[in-house]
């Protein structure tokens, strides 16, 4: 910030001489942060959402909008025609369309349209809401934003498409869009009965077979009849 601001008075002849933050190294971004909220937590924290509060906070874990986007949404952008909200300004300048999945097209659908805002809240409303409610559910600490992370998370586990999150999230990149998505250990588990099947490809006689007891070592090499090898069929399988 500091960097900027002084290249900024450079351009502008407010100041002469070299910039003292250039040798200023960058910290690296932070991708550590995965918080997002599970089916329970999600289920805890509308329960505590007030009802002018409620409906926004649906619309952010079925939409993944930004605050400003979703604060900003006025009627005249919503399409009903095609289930869909225009964005005309977003984080990035380009603007972009969030599908509305047929739960939040109903409660859109619903809500009184007195004001030009689809969420007619101003920010000191919508903070001591927010706070409240999230206070109140005893969840561990988490931000609005983190329900943007909330919904990346649980549309990838069930649809399985990176490229999609990022559209709707609208990101420029997949990389971007693999930093909001937490750990989920199901994730990893996808595809490995497949794994399983591989090995069962070797008989069952084969995969239950007992190992006799051998004999003590006494420096003696064991005989090779003796010697465990694998099978035929697991061994090619590997091979391949």
């Amino acid at each position: 910030m500091i960097k900027s601001v002084i290249n900024r008075a450079r351009d502008w002849d407010d100041f002469n001489g070299n910039n003292p933050a250039s040798k200023v190294k960058r910290s690296p971004n932070n991708a550590s942060r995965t918080r997002y909220l599970n089916s329970e937590e999600i289920r805890l924290f509308l329960e505590n959402c007030d009802t002018r509060l409620k409906p926004l906070i649906i619309c952010a874990l079925l939409t993944g909008m930004r605050r400003g986007e979703i604060l900003g949404i006025k009627w005249d952008d919503i399409d009903w025609g095609q289930s869909l909200i225009f964005l005309p300004k977003t984080k990035s300048g380009q603007p972009r369309w969030i599908p509305l999945s047929p739960l939040l097209r109903d409660l859109l659908s619903r809500l009184p349209r007195d004001s030009e805002r689809v969420f007619p809240l101003c920010m000191i409303t919508f903070r001591r809401l927010f706070d409240r409610a999230r206070n109140a559910s005893g969840l561990p600490p988490f931000r609005f934003h983190d329900l943007r992370r909330t919904f990346a998370t649980h549309y990838h586990s069930k649809t399985y498409d990176l490229d999609n999150t990022r559209r709707i999230l609208g990101h420029s990149t997949l990389l971007m869009t693999q930093r909001y998505l937490g750990f989920q250990a199901e994730r990893l588990r996808v595809g490995l009965d497949k794994m399983d099947a591989l090995i069962q490809q070797t008989s069952r006689e084969d995969l239950n077979a007992r190992i006799s007891p051998q004999p003590a070592l006494t420096g003696d090499i064991l005989p090779q009849e003796n010697a465990i090898v694998p099978s035929q069929g697991y061994a090619s399988g590997l091979s391949k």
